[in-house]
């Protein structure tokens, strides 16, 4: 483990190499940065981010004009067969892989407007970086959830679109 540690330390960034107790806390800011309701019942809206920056999705939407819809639509397609590429890369421990999926999906989904789903898929970069992947799947499945929130909130938004549009 410490040989792998000094030969990570040469390659890596310094910012990417992270002890586990710095992994534990990281694990736990998203974790409570994105939960819903705390435990005892009372909002997080205040730390909480936005699923959507409102101001970037409204710009994208009126460069793209017309194709906004096709484009979001291939965001879904796109994403659909990313999911299930990541957890098989997970499986199969193709840590190369592993990190493209992260970065497309975080890329695509900043381009939209997205902030917590960028969010997930930096703390799971990060991790594959610094060789630590034991809970992968639970991250993934983080990921998988927010993808869901996203995309019932884009769909929310082209549809009060193509209403307006009428």
């Amino acid at each position: 483990k410490q040989t792998l540690q000094i030969v990570l330390a040469r390659w890596l960034p310094e910012k990417c190499m992270i002890t586990p107790q710095q992994d534990i806390q990281q694990i736990q800011e998203v974790n409570t940065s994105l939960r819903e309701t705390p435990s005892d019942g009372t909002k997080l809206q205040k730390r909480t981010p936005p699923i959507l920056d409102r101001n970037l999705l409204t710009e994208y939407r009126q460069f793209m004009g017309d194709r906004f819809k096709d484009t979001v639509n291939a965001f879904f397609k796109s994403t659909s067969r990313l999911l299930p590429a990541l957890r098989e890369a997970a499986i199969q421990a193709r840590d190369s892989v592993l990190i493209e999926i992260i970065l497309e999906l975080k890329r695509s989904s900043s381009r939209l407007g997205a902030k917590r789903l960028p969010i997930l898929c930096e703390a799971l970069q990060e991790r594959c970086y610094a060789g630590l992947l034991l809970d992968v799947s639970q991250r993934i499945a983080d990921i998988e959830g927010e993808y869901k929130i996203l995309h019932q909130a884009l769909t929310e938004i082209m549809n009060a679109t193509e209403t307006n549009n009428k």
